[in-house]
Formats: C-alpha cells, structure tokens, sequence
C-alpha cells in the first residue's frame, strides 16, 4: 500500500509542536505578542491558588509533554525534554531526564539522562535522545517503561543543521528497575521514527506506542523482548492510544476516527466511530489528552482541531467525549460537549488541550486554556455529568500564573498533579522551565454560573 502524506500537516507537526515547547520564551509561538498597553494580568479573587516544586534540573531550556503517571507505590514518574541546545543555552548536546517526585518525602530526583542510557553520548553528529514523550507505563514486575523522540530533529537554529550528518537513529524503548536504579535499553522498534504515544496491553504484555513522523504502529513484547511494526495509523501521527480491558488497542487517524488494533488477529480496524468536532470539518482532527477509568472498560479524551496546519493553524477544539468499547450495540462513542469553558470554541494557541487526569472522586479533571487568561481547571463528573470550573490557577506567592500545562495525573492520596510552564508580569524567572504543579481536589470550589 502506498501512502502519501499531506505535507501541511507534517509541516503544522513540526511548527506547533516547536512554538508550544518555546511560547514562554520565544515569539515563535503561535499566539500574538501582547501588546505593551494591554491591562496587567493580576489574580481574581476566586483563584485557584496551587503549590509548585522545582524539578531541580539546574540551568537550561525544560519542557514535557504526556509524560507524568503515579507508580503503585505512590512515586510519581516525570519525562523531562532538554531544548538547552536547540535554545542556544548549552553548547553540547544532552538528553531528556527521567525525573522521581516522592510525595511521601516531598523529594524530587534526577534519575537520568537519555544520551547516557541509550549510549548515545558522543555521538555529536545524530540528533539527541532530548525527548520523553510518551506517558510513563508501569509494567508486571514493577517496572516503569518508556519510550525516546528528539528536540533536534524538529527544531535546531539553521547554522547548527550542518552538524547532524548522521540524521536520527530513531526513538527508543527504555525500561527502568526502581529496585537497583538502573535503566534498560530495550532498542528501536523503527529506524529514524520518535516514539510518541505508548500503551501496556496487559493481557498480552506487550507495549504499544506510535510513531513521529510516519505515524506507525509498533509493539513491543515484553516476554520476548522483539519489537514489530504493526502498520499505519494515517498521515498524523496521534501522541495519543490506550489499551483496554477487551485486550484492544485504540487510537484515531488524522481525521478523527478510531481506530482498534486486536493483538490476537493483529489488524488495524478503522470503526465507524468519530471523535467530536462540533460544527467544524478541520483539516485535522486529533487527541493530546487521554485517560482511562479504573476499570479500564471505558476512555475519556478531548478531541484537538486545527484548521489550515501550516498557515494560520486556527485551532477549534477541543470537545470531551467517552468512548466504551463493548456494549449490547457494540463500541459507542458519547459527545459530552465543549471542553472549554465558555461556548466559544476558538481558542488561542495555548488551547491544544494536552492533559486529563482520572480523580480518586471518578472525576475527570483537565487543563482548560483560556483566550489571553491563565489557564482554568475544569472536571466531569463520570457518575452524574456535571461540569464544574475551578477558576483560574495561580502560584499566589510570587504572583505567578500557569500559563500552561503538558501533563497530569493523580496522586495515591487523591492530590491532583500537573507539569506546566507559569508566567508572572515583567517577570523572566519562569522561562524556559516547567514546573510540578499540584492542587487538593478536596479544596476545589465551583465557580461556574448555575
């Protein structure tokens, strides 16, 4: 089968994934400088006030993305992205950083450095090991899983290009043993291709994950230790898939629809099932947001939409939705409507919705970006459908406010945690790192009008 790609939209790929990482530090971002006459931000009385900590990487250039889930134990496991070098802060080139917060302890490690545990360091003439994109697994034996991409190969000032004469080996699978803190390099499933979303199907013990830039589907087999490739997903590769409790393996296209991949017969199946998108037909229908119920029966996402990728990459999304693969009419796919807070569905650039955490209270709680505002936190209540709107959040100690937020999950104690960029008025300290963020939800009070 041949494919053709769509250029625009490997081009809008490579444009948003870049102005996100950098909108706090760069204009490069697809939202409009502000305006030096433009009011101040200053903090609502019904702000929501959080706590932060510092992943205690020193000196640099820190973002994530997806990659933050809590281990069984309590620890909570965090992939790091180095953009250092391709920022002009570090002239030598150096890996994303698997990160440890133990709540318990209140104490934040370093675990890691990507070039080191892949055997990349050296190796200046191959874009690094910069990235952990995908979320983090936790697999039979209590080991933790991931998977590699590179800030270099999307994104590298123009003279440093000449250098990487040898191209990307590709992403890679890592395993990491808590018990003797040591990292296991379990290989590249596909040559030149990032790992991006990633799945334990624990019927099968094997992992899935897709791929940038070819958007494929590979697995790896945790009893064997070989990885395949599966096959295509369409023309965007989707950071997103989750394995259910059928045994199946579930992602969407580029156009929205789900797709199921079954182990057992080992075909990719496009259902006749499509995210939502509201009124709109965009060029491009994706999810940056996705998560699970406890059961595992059931998933909850929120779709992303952009229309014309590349050239004003106007984005109308997202909408929240569930997804439950087996009932007496087989899967079904329920709009639960407009994940913003207001109606209006056109947000600004920070509105890529790119976190969701399931609650300890079978909430679902997300990021919900605002236009020009700091970001709000919003849930759905899975029992009865309400809504809630959570205000706007703020580290009101040093008036600051979250700009952003890449990735969440929920603590063992219930503790609602999130890794974001803030922002404070004429203030630079928080460029150029993202922060752990965290908020009791027993304290959450809901603002919406009734």
């Amino acid at each position: 089968m041949v494919i053709t790609r769509n250029p625009r939209i490997l081009l809008f790929l490579l444009c948003a994934f870049v102005a996100t990482a950098m909108l706090s530090c760069t204009q490069a971002s697809l939202q409009s400088t502000p305006k030096t006459t433009s009011a101040p931000i200053t903090a609502p009385e019904d702000a929501l006030s959080i706590d932060i900590r510092h992943y205690g990487l020193g000196p640099g250039s820190w973002h994530l993305y997806s990659s933050m889930n809590t281990a069984p134990n309590g620890d909570i496991y965090i992939g790091i992205c180095n953009y250092s070098y391709a920022m002009k802060m570090n002239e030598q080139l150096n890996g994303a950083h698997l990160v440890r917060y133990r709540p318990s302890e209140d104490r934040m490690e370093d675990l890691g450095d990507m070039q080191d545990v892949t055997g990349q360091r050296g190796q200046d003439n191959a874009f690094a090991q910069s990235k952990i994109h995908t979320p983090i697994l936790f697999g039979p034996g209590d080991y933790i899983y991931f998977g590699t991409h590179s800030v270099e190969r999307d994104y590298v000032p123009e003279e440093y290009k000449p250098r990487f004469t040898e191209g990307y080996p590709g992403g890679h699978w890592v395993r990491y043993d808590p018990r003797t803190d040591t990292f296991h390099d379990l290989g590249i499933p596909a040559n030149g291709e990032s790992l991006m979303g990633i799945t334990l199907e624990s019927k099968h013990q094997k992992i899935f994950a897709t791929t940038h830039k070819k958007a494929l589907l590979v697995e790896y087999d945790i009893r064997t230790g070989k990885s395949t490739i599966r096959g295509s997903i369409g023309e965007y590769p989707t950071r997103m898939i989750g394995s259910l409790s059928d045994g199946n393996v579930y992602t969407v296209n580029d156009r929205g629809w789900i797709l199921r991949y079954n182990p057992d017969n080992e075909k990719i199946e496009k259902l006749p099932l499509r995210i939502p998108s509201g009124s709109h037909e965009a060029e491009l229908i994706s999810i940056f947001a996705l998560c699970t119920n406890p059961a595992r029966d059931r998933l909850y996402g929120i779709s992303t939409l952009i229309d014309e990728p590349s050239v004003k990459n106007v984005i109308r999304g997202g909408y929240l939705f569930e997804f439950i693969p087996q009932t007496d009419s087989g899967p079904t796919l329920k709009d639960l409507g407009n994940a913003g807070i207001t109606d209006d569905p056109v947000l600004s650039e920070a509105g890529l919705y790119h976190a969701m955490a399931y609650g300890k209270d079978d909430k679902i709680y997300w990021a919900s970006p605002t236009r020009g505002r700091p970001v709000h936190l919003a849930s759905y209540d899975t029992r009865t459908g309400e809504r809630a709107d959570y205000g706007e959040l703020w580290f009101l100690k040093e008036n600051a406010y979250v700009h952003a937020i890449f990735a969440g999950c929920t603590g063992n104690d219930g503790m609602l945690y999130w890794g974001g960029l803030l922002k404070a008025e004429n203030e630079k300290k928080w460029d150029n790192e993202v922060v752990l963020i965290s908020c009791d939800p027993k304290s959450l009070k809901n603002i919406a009008k009734k």
